[in-house]
């Protein structure tokens, strides 16, 4: 997990990129890499309550819960012509990112607390996966701009990486993170991590003016 800090640390001996221009890019990364931990979830725990606990009869026909996985690209292909007309700095799009990503198990711990009385409709989860895809179509785009803009000369294609190695931290965070739902119940584990990442979203939103004019896009 340490490691792109470690990475990005060594090219800035290698570069000329400013101080405070670095400051910047490590604050918007890390705060990217809050997302891909709440997004790397659906494989794991959305898709364990969609199936332990959602009532996903329909017509008569028990849906699998599996199927459940392509609400989410389904939604990227049709909100992707709409969304990315969206307007705005990167630090204010990863901010928004990050609030409809905690947002999402916000939600979700209000459906695992009426799960505990009986099965829920699957609209919880719809409602969830698109708040998802609202987030991953925004802040995708904005991270690899991003990656790409404070690149020096010679040095984008590692700025890219970087990128995904942010991505990667998440994901690994979020995987260990998923072990809590042993020792916790799912409405308490959902509110907890919904209101941590919706309060980097709004710590990032507050020092947004501050790291803009060290940031190229």
């Amino acid at each position: 997990m340490a490691l792109p800090f470690l990475y990005l640390r060594t090219l800035s001996r290698r570069t000329s990129m400013g101080g405070k221009q670095l400051s910047a890019f490590t604050v918007v990364m890390g705060a990217s890499a809050a997302f891909w931990m709440i997004f790397a979830q659906s494989g794991s725990v959305l898709s364990l309550f969609a199936e332990r606990h959602t009532d996903r009869v329909v017509l008569g026909f028990d849906v699998p819960a599996s199927w459940m996985q392509s609400v989410h690209p389904l939604f990227v292909l049709l909100l992707a012509p709409f969304v990315t007309r969206l307007r705005g700095g990167v630090t204010t799009k990863v901010a928004g990112a990050l609030g409809v990503a905690g947002l999402s198990f916000v939600v979700m711990a209000g459906a695992a607390l009426l799960a505990q009385e009986h099965r829920v409709s699957v609209a919880w989860l719809i409602a969830v996966y698109l708040l998802y895809s609202l987030g991953e179509i925004v802040l995708a785009p904005a991270g690899l701009a991003l990656s790409a803009a404070v690149a020096p000369p010679g040095f984008t294609n590692r700025f890219l990486a970087l990128n995904g190695m942010f991505a990667a931290v998440g994901v690994v965070l979020g995987g260990q993170l998923y072990r809590l739902t042993a020792v916790l119940p799912l409405p308490a584990y959902f509110l907890l991590m919904g209101t941590a990442v919706l309060t980097i979203g709004v710590a990032l939103a507050a020092v947004a003016r501050r790291l803009r004019p060290a940031l190229p896009v």
